[in-house]
């Protein structure tokens, strides 16, 4: 009796485990039947790419600090001031203008002139920003390339070099590549971090290893102040200035460190709808301009800042994995918008990502935790995404949202390169106009004042006139007498 109960459960068991394994076969045929159903669509035509990109090699933007144990006397070695982009900087854009040159402009048909019409460079209004689109520019249009729509025909110019259009605006007016430094809100939670209990963990976690980089280095600042740290380390090591052996034989746990840490700020839970709401809908703007035959602009440029790639790709929720790009991108990463016309007709949007201006992978992210699971997105649900996980057409809730903040900045704060001003947006245009209108009433009242005095004076000239007159009159009649 025994034996035969044994028998049933045995039986039983094999055929649950068969079934199981005949569900999963099913489930994987159809994967493989919508993977190949996804693959019978394929892009025929590249449309449009827009590309946002981190600056090249720079000096260190913290001149007064040092590694006490490994001091360099930034100025007298650059010879520049603070955050400017180096020689080695414009030669590394440079060949990242060269890779993108070699990469797309035959397929964007773009091959014979420079043309306004169909290109746009944009940058923050920061000298390494501005010279590195230059130095890309330099490389797109490389006479190597036997591509000459950025030289002059005119024999008599001999440099034969042409200035490229690059646009910008004040940065504290930049919402498009620097808005999440000018939100109130997510300036907030970012400080709210640092009394988090994941940040506190952080410490505890690498608490041996930080106190060894500490000691190693010299460093005596607060843990707040970690992240300067780890830009003078970057900047020497690019520059082969770091003689600490220490250091040279963990510097690949230490950028492990600094990504760790720059996680913890660079997520969805921080940036949120509002920390790239103006970026994600201008990109997502220009598609549908270029969809609409509205506008034909094939290639467009943002040049911004390793902290402008991390913010747009933890709004596309893209930290859990791909934890290296908003951990840290290396100078001259870009992260690139990819727009095609697929074999269907129908359009599909693929985002691509190099680390470093040397990377030439153009690796595919896919953007499974924002809700597409494809490498080439339908346009239409890549659309309906960004609607939705970012504050996109609505300027005044993007204002009430971020207007809320209670961080002021220092502006006193030499190491702030931004000098964003902690208000929205929109309260920032509402001073503007309060001031305009101070002024018209203060010249109003000048005005009046003005006025009024003028009429004084005018008595005042009567005045003594009467009284002249007054008194000719007296000394002719004494003279009668």
């Amino acid at each position: 009796m025994q034996n035969l109960k044994f028998t049933i459960i045995i039986a039983v068991i094999f055929f649950l485990q068969q079934h199981q394994l005949l569900a999963l076969s099913h489930a994987h045929t159809n994967n493989i039947n919508n993977d190949n159903r996804n693959n019978n669509i394929q892009p025929t035509e590249l449309l449009q790419i827009q590309i946002i990109s981190r600056h090249c090699d720079r000096t260190c933007t913290h001149y007064n600090y040092n590694l006490p144990n490994d001091p360099i006397n930034w100025f007298s070695y650059f010879q520049m001031e603070s955050g400017q982009l180096t020689e080695l900087g414009q030669y590394q854009c440079r060949q990242l203008g060269n890779f993108l040159f070699l990469k797309y402009f035959k397929n964007l048909q773009l091959m014979n002139s420079f043309n306004e019409t169909l290109m746009y460079f944009r940058s923050t209004n920061i000298d390494r920003t501005l010279m590195s689109v230059f130095s890309i520019s330099l490389g797109l249009f490389n006479n190597d390339n036997n591509f000459n729509n950025v030289v002059y025909n005119d024999n008599f110019v001999k440099d034969k070099f042409k200035a490229v259009p690059i646009h910008s605006v004040a940065l504290e007016d930049d919402v498009l590549l620097h808005g999440y430094e000018i939100c109130n809100l997510i300036k907030t939670k970012k400080e709210n971090i640092k009394s988090s209990e994941v940040y506190q963990q952080y410490f505890i976690k690498n608490q041996n290893f930080i106190q060894q980089l500490y000691n190693v280095t010299g460093w005596k600042e607060t843990n707040d102040k970690i992240h300067i740290l780890f830009d003078l380390l970057t900047v020497q090591q690019a520059h082969q200035l770091i003689h600490l052996n220490w250091v040279l034989e963990n510097f690949s746990l230490i950028e492990k460190l600094r990504d760790d840490y720059n996680n913890l700020f660079y997520n969805y839970n921080v940036i949120g709808r509002e920390g790239c709401s103006y970026l994600n809908g201008e990109i997502l703007r220009n598609m549908d301009l270029m969809l609409g035959k509205k506008n034909e602009k094939r290639y467009i440029h943002f040049s911004a800042h390793d902290t402008t790639i991390q913010s747009v790709a933890a709004s596309l929720k893209l930290e859990n994995s791909y934890s290296f790009i908003t951990g840290h991108p290396k100078y001259g990463s870009t992260l690139i918008f990819e727009l095609y016309k697929m074999s269907d007709q129908s359009n599909a949007v693929r985002i691509v990502y190099n680390n470093g201006y040397n990377d030439t992978s153009f690796q595919p992210l896919i953007l499974k935790d924002l809700g597409c699971n494809q490498e080439y997105c339908p346009f239409t649900t890549f659309e309906n995404l960004i609607k939705t996980y970012s504050m996109i057409g609505n300027d005044n809730s993007w204002c009430e949202a971020c207007g809320d903040g209670k961080i002021e900045l220092d502006n006193n704060d030499k190491n702030n390169n931004n000098g964003a001003p902690s208000v929205c947006v929109k309260d920032r245009f509402g001073k503007v106009e309060e001031k305009l209108h101070t002024l018209s009433t203060v010249t109003i009242v000048l005005a009046s004042a003005n006025v009024v005095m003028f009429l004084v004076l005018v008595l005042l000239i009567v005045y003594c006139w009467v009284k002249r007159k007054k008194l000719d009159g007296r000394s002719g009649h004494i003279q009668l007498d």
